[in-house]
């Protein structure tokens, strides 16, 4: 029986904030696939945990109906038929009441 060997590491993740109820995630397949990837594993958690997880096919996938001002965390995995490999993790905040957030630059001389 042949060994199997996962998948390895999404590469550059990415969330990118689309207002206070959306988020879209995007990667690159992992530089050694180790077979052909079937799909990819994507988590989605809040400080108090996961809130789902979904198996997608695609490197894109839009996280909507999310809460305003809310710290989200991204997992993405790829997955084989040897199993599901490591996975890659970023953050984002949702915007607060429909605005992006801003930075305000205090200059004193």
């Amino acid at each position: 029986m042949p060994f199997l060997v996962v998948p390895g590491v999404p590469r550059n993740l990415t969330a990118t904030v689309n207002g206070p109820e959306s988020i879209t995630i995007s990667w690159q397949e992992p530089e050694i696939t180790n077979g052909l990837i079937t799909s990819y594993r994507l988590t989605i958690s809040i400080d108090s945990g996961p809130l789902n997880t979904n198996d997608i096919e695609d490197t894109t996938f839009i996280a909507d109906m999310l809460s305003p001002f809310t710290n989200y965390s991204f997992e993405v995995a790829a997955v084989t038929s040897a199993g599901t490999g490591m996975s890659a993790t970023t953050i984002a905040i949702t915007a607060e009441d429909g605005k992006l957030s801003e930075i305000n630059v205090y200059i004193s001389y």
